[in-house]
């Protein structure tokens, strides 16, 4: 039996009430690598508890070199992005999300000289996108059902916060990338460096507290949609870049940006219609 199955054999033993049961093991030896692989393999099937051991096994080694610690240290924050996308509950969430976005910051801090830091910015800028949406639902949601204003502009004020790191993270990348000797390797990465930023003006003008800020940041997100759709016209992002103008248009009472709205809102119908399953078009 593979060492690292112990503890998966200690707790169906426990489970069904069999525990003296013995449990013969064979002394294997494993590369960090392998027990990097196994982690995730156990992070797929939601066995985080037990990838989170693994991790801290590598870390809590002295023959462990800083290298291999450190990618151990990015895995446990890819762990906690995992806790928070499939948690069931508020508090999960919000305990996964704030030990996530301080391992994710600490990695990014502390390891910047390590191979894997470009998708490393890339995951947390990612996570960052995905926990401030995640706070402007809470937003909504709270005065929905009656919560106090002060925790819902809480709520705002985090995914304010949250979505501005991201955006500077995304150009960060952009700007990194280019230079980096991996353009080839990188250059999928690159290309949703650019769709994330582009798009992101719709979220942080959605978090926005000041309605003057909140309208200058959709026509920010409108120029800068603009260039992009532009420059990704003979790609299905490029594409979809049309609906983030169109909610951005939708935004202003004006009679000109409900006419942009639905032009938008077209193209993107057009797009999907005549674009989707052109094998020479991807996302």
């Amino acid at each position: 039996l593979d060492m690292r199955l112990a503890p998966v054999a200690f707790f169906l033993a426990m489970l069904f009430g069999f525990a003296p049961l013995a449990v013969t093991l064979t002394a294997q030896q494993f590369s960090v690598e392998e027990d990097l692989e196994y982690a995730r393999g156990l992070m797929a099937r939601r066995m985080h508890d037990l990838a989170k051991k693994v991790l801290d096994r590598i870390i809590d080694d002295d023959n462990s070199s800083d290298g291999e610690k450190a990618s151990a240290n990015l895995e446990i924050a890819n762990l906690y992005k995992d806790k928070f996308a499939r948690g069931l509950t508020f508090d999960e969430r919000i305990e996964a999300s704030e030990k996530a976005d301080a391992a994710y910051r600490e990695f990014v801090t502390n390891f910047s000289d390590h191979p894997r830091i470009l998708l490393a910015k890339f995951d947390y800028a990612e996570f960052l996108v995905y926990l401030g949406r995640y706070r402007i639902q809470l937003y909504d949601e709270t005065l929905l059902v009656g919560g106090t204003r002060e925790k819902a502009d809480e709520h705002r004020a985090i995914a304010h916060e949250k979505l501005k790191k991201s955006a500077d993270l995304f150009e960060e990348l952009i700007v990194a990338i280019p230079g980096s000797g991996k353009e080839e390797e990188l250059a999928d990465l690159l290309e949703l460096c650019q769709y994330y930023r582009a798009i992101l003006y719709f979220d942080i003008g959605r978090a926005e507290k000041d309605e003057a800020n909140r309208l200058a940041t959709f026509q920010e997100g409108i120029n800068a949609l603009e260039e992009y759709i532009f420059e990704n016209e003979d790609n299905l992002r490029g594409f979809r870049g049309y609906l983030y103008k169109g909610l951005c248009h939708r935004e202003f009472a004006e009679e000109s940006h409900k006419q942009d709205v639905l032009a938008c809102f077209e193209g993107a119908i057009y797009a999907f219609k005549n674009v989707v399953g052109n094998p020479g078009l991807g996302w």
